[in-house]
């Protein structure tokens, strides 16, 4: 929306924007500077233990909300989007032995309206309703709630309650995940990405999990020297 599809002086870069969104080649990684959060289990809290911190200064632990993990220099996950999202909604069944998404990108590679476009995972445990097999809303703070109680079983109850679902009773802890778009996290141009960052061997891109059979590029036969000399031209 703020310059030309035609924006390069390359015209192979171009041509890629086609399918590709500008923030792939142009977030190289997210959390360059201040870490990021990437793992946050519940299933932890509660403990009396005292936070370790890492290098950054971030702590791996909180009692009213578990354990972390940070990181730095994130490479990102790649999916195509259409611009919609698929969500997780209250009482929607879940598999406690899959890992449950909250949202997710929505497009494919045949879609003309789709990209590929970077994106950070955020994974962690959350609570769900072992019988009724849904993720489970606590109530964390206030009277009854889990930072008053420490207690689990009593925290659902209540939050469960006050958006209008069932509790069985029953409980246990499920791994999430969420998609996040890091479109504020563009790096200058000197940092874009180059062709053999996302083709031939070892390189970021999960090829399979975009829809391919293989890295598209290998069909044509060019080496990865010859990509580093198409992208000089």
């Amino acid at each position: 929306d703020c310059h030309d599809a035609e924006l390069h002086d390359k015209r192979i870069l171009n041509w890629h924007s086609k399918s590709i969104a500008c923030q792939t080649c142009h977030i190289p990684a997210i959390a360059r500077a201040n870490p990021t959060k990437t793992w946050w289990d519940w299933s932890d809290a509660g403990q009396d233990r005292k936070p370790v911190l890492d290098a950054d200064g971030m702590p791996d632990y909180d009692k009213k909300k578990g354990t972390f993990r940070w990181e730095k220099n994130v490479v990102p996950a790649y999916a195509w989007y259409d611009g919609v999202a698929g969500q997780y909604l209250l009482g929607d069944a879940m598999n406690p032995g899959e890992v449950t998404k909250l949202n997710w990108p929505q497009g494919n590679r045949t879609d003309p309206q789709s990209k590929i476009h970077p994106f950070k995972v955020m994974r962690g445990k959350q609570p769900y309703d072992k019988q009724r097999r849904v993720i489970a809303v606590p109530k964390l703070f206030g009277q009854g709630g889990y930072w008053k109680t420490w207690d689990w079983d009593k925290a659902l109850a209540a939050g469960m309650q006050a958006v209008g679902q069932e509790y069985s009773g029953e409980f246990g802890f499920a791994e999430t995940e969420s998609w996040w778009k890091p479109n504020h996290m563009v790096a200058p141009k000197e940092m874009a990405l180059k062709c053999i960052d996302c083709h031939g061997e070892g390189a970021r891109m999960d090829w399979a999990a975009l829809g391919y059979s293989g890295d598209p590029n290998s069909k044509r036969g060019i080496s990865r020297y010859e990509l580093s000399e198409a992208y000089k031209e």
